[in-house]
C-alpha cells in the first residue's frame, strides 16, 4: 500500500511539471519577431519579420514544419499582419490578401478582398475586417472601423466604430510617440465576436455573426498611475530588446511620450465560456481578472511574467486549457524559451 501510495504522488508530482510556472521549452530555431498561437496537439509561431509560420508538436515539441517567406506568390506572404485559427484551418492575414492553410501548413486557398479592409478574422463561415481611416497628421483622434465580409471577402457592412488617441504627434522636429498604448483586439467565440478596447475603458462589444451588437461590457477599474521608475523600466527594456544601435536610430527620430495611467488591460482570451483579462504588468507579475462572459468577476490571480505589456499585447502569448503560454527572448542565453504559467 505504501508503495502504491508513494508511486501515485511521484505520477502527480510529475503532472505538476506542466501545469506550474517556467520554462517548458528553449527553441534552437532564431525568431526575430514572433507571435504565439497553441491548439490541442501543435504549437504555431508566426514571424512577423521572417514571414514565416514555424510548427512543432506539443508532445516533445519536435519542429514538424515550416512554410511561408517573402514574396508575391501562392503561399508566400509580403506583409504579416494577423493570424487566427478554425479546428481545422490556419488564416495567415498577408495583405493584400488571406492565405487559408490546413493545420499541416498545406495551402488551401488564397483570398483577396477591399485593400482598405486590413486583416481579417473567421467568424463562422463569414470574415470581420478592420480599416484604420485616415484622420489627417495632426488629428487627436483616430476612428477603427470594423466591418462583415462573406466567404468570397466582399464586404456586407461596416457594423461598429471605435475612437482612440493618436499614439503619433508630427508638430516638431521629431515626432512625440505615445507608448503603453491600450488594447484592441478581436476575438471569435461560438459564432460570437468580442471587440475589447481598453485605452481609457474596460470595454467589451459582443456581436453576433451578421454584425448586430447583442451586449456591452463596461466594468469600472483601478486605474494605475505610470510613475518616473514605471518609465525608466519600460525605456530600459526596449533598449535591451532592440539594440543600442536601434535605440540611437529611435531617439535621433522620435520623442518618447506615456499616458498618465496604464491601460486597463494588455490583453484577453476567452475559454470554457470565461473571460481571461489581462491586466498591464507594472512589475515582474500579472494580474489575471476572470470573468464571466457578461462580465461578471469570478476570480483574479497574480502570474509571473517576463513580458512587458507590449509584448502581452502584440500577441507573443496565448492561452490554452487555463495555462498562459509565451514566448520570452533570454538576453543571457540569446534563446527564445516557451514560458507557462498556470492561471486555473
Amino acid at each position: 500500500m505504501r508503495k502504491k501510495t508513494i508511486l501515485f504522488l511521484i505520477f502527480v508530482l510529475s503532472l505538476g511539471l506542466w501545469v506550474h510556472s517556467g520554462v517548458v521549452n528553449v527553441f534552437e530555431q532564431t525568431f526575430k519577431n514572433p507571435h504565439l498561437m497553441i491548439d490541442g496537439q501543435q504549437i504555431y509561431i508566426w514571424d512577423k519579420f521572417l514571414k514565416k509560420v514555424f510548427i512543432y508538436s506539443r508532445s516533445g515539441f519536435k519542429k514538424i514544419s515550416e512554410f511561408g517567406g517573402h514574396g508575391e506568390g501562392p503561399g508566400k506572404f509580403q506583409a504579416m499582419t494577423y493570424a487566427a485559427q478554425s479546428s481545422n484551418k490556419l488564416y495567415i492575414a498577408a495583405f493584400p490578401k488571406l492565405c487559408i492553410f490546413s493545420k499541416k501548413g498545406t495551402l488551401l486557398e488564397e483570398l483577396k478582398g477591399p485593400v482598405d479592409a486590413g486583416s481579417f478574422l473567421p467568424l463562422g463561415d463569414r470574415f470581420i475586417g478592420v480599416k484604420y481611416p485616415f484622420a489627417g497628421r495632426n488629428a487627436k483622434k483616430r476612428k477603427v472601423v470594423f466591418s462583415l465580409h462573406d466567404s468570397d471577402l466582399d464586404e456586407k457592412k461596416e457594423f461598429f466604430e471605435i475612437e482612440l488617441r493618436m499614439t503619433k504627434e508630427f508638430t516638431g522636429p521629431k515626432i512625440k510617440v505615445e507608448w503603453l498604448e491600450g488594447c484592441l483586439k478581436r476575438v471569435a467565440y461560438n459564432n460570437k465576436l468580442f471587440i475589447g478596447s481598453s485605452e481609457d475603458r474596460f470595454y467589451f462589444a459582443v456581436f453576433n455573426q451578421n454584425g448586430d451588437m447583442i451586449y456591452e461590457i463596461d466594468r469600472p477599474y483601478e486605474k494605475i498611475k505610470v510613475t518616473s521608475q514605471h518609465q525608466r523600466r519600460i525605456v530600459e527594456k526596449a533598449k535591451q530588446i532592440g539594440g543600442e544601435a536601434w535605440w540611437r536610430q529611435f531617439k535621433n527620430r522620435f520623442t518618447i511620450t506615456f499616458p498618465e495611467y496604464f491601460p486597463s488591460f494588455a490583453d484577453f482570451a476567452i475559454e470554457n465560456d470565461k473571460l481571461y483579462v489581462f491586466r498591464y504588468p507594472v512589475d515582474s507579475t500579472c494580474d489575471v481578472l476572470i470573468l464571466d462572459l457578461k462580465g461578471k468577476l469570478l476570480k483574479e490571480k497574480r502570474i509571473q511574467v517576463k513580458l512587458d505589456g507590449e509584448s502581452l499585447r502584440f500577441q507573443q502569448g496565448t492561452f490554452k486549457n487555463g495555462n498562459y503560454y509565451y514566448l520570452y527572448d533570454n538576453p543571457d542565453t540569446e534563446k527564445w524559451e516557451l514560458h507557462e504559467e498556470h492561471i486555473e
